[in-house]
């Protein structure tokens, strides 16, 4: 049986550009039949210097951002749904790309800080050693004219259901097949209106996070792509 995956969401625990908590993520997922969610919230230098947090050390600064995480999958437990972790790096002076990395453990993070202070072709090489899984988000939002070089990661967003931005999804499509490079779609969630826009379909066995990423690597992944289009998100 195949079930269907949220694979790109951002909390409002943990995400400043999250407007809906956790729990009511979870319980909109369900309503709407997806079976697992998984949390890709912003790891980005904006995170560690909030008011909040600028001063703390990396374990506290951690604690804050695995709340939404946490939230999420208190909430999925109660409620039938399956929730894993993954993380949405922004690397320093490398705006406005964003990378999905799946198969990052919290352990792995709380000894390894600050890895958004690297550059994303070293990063990688981290990837490839730890087995983690990389992943291009909207490669061509915001007018980029080019993603990052596309040797630096696994696989393409093609699909990015944010309906307040022009992702430029086909020629993210046309990206991916001139490299030879992996599909994928995500909500990228972060209100209400955005639930169920995106995804990608999953065998029920795939579980935990490391048979998710086997099974992106097999690229047997069925991709859901539901929505036209969004439109540039005025500032």
């Amino acid at each position: 049986m195949m079930v269907q995956v949220e694979t790109h969401c951002h909390t409002a625990e943990t995400s400043s550009c999250g407007r809906v908590p956790a729990a009511k993520i979870v319980a909109d997922y369900k309503k709407a039949g997806y079976r697992m969610l998984i949390t890709t919230d912003h790891y980005y230098e904006r995170m560690w210097e909030r008011p909040e947090l600028a001063g703390r050390d990396w374990q506290e600064k951690m604690d804050a951002y695995m709340r939404g995480y946490r939230a999420a999958r208190a909430a999925g437990e109660a409620l039938g749904v399956r929730v894993l972790f993954a993380t949405e790096i922004q690397f320093d002076g490398c705006a406005p790309h964003d990378f999905l990395i799946y198969g990052m453990s919290e352990e792995y993070m709380r000894a390894h800080p600050y890895l958004n202070r690297m550059r994303p072709e070293e990063f990688y090489a981290i990837c490839r050693r730890e087995g983690f899984y990389m992943i291009h988000a909207h490669p061509f939002r915001k007018g980029k004219e080019q993603p990052y070089l596309p040797v630096c990661y696994d696989a393409v967003e093609v699909f990015n259901g944010h309906p307040r931005h022009d992702s430029h999804n086909q020629r993210a499509v046309h990206f991916a097949l001139e490299n030879g490079l992996a599909m994928f779609s995500g909500t990228d969630y972060h209100w209400e209106e955005d639930c169920g826009r995106g995804g990608i379909l999953l065998p029920e066995e795939t579980d935990t996070m490391e048979k998710v990423v086997a099974y992106l690597r097999s690229r047997q992944a069925e991709l859901i792509v539901t929505y036209e289009e969004g439109k540039e998100e005025e500032k």
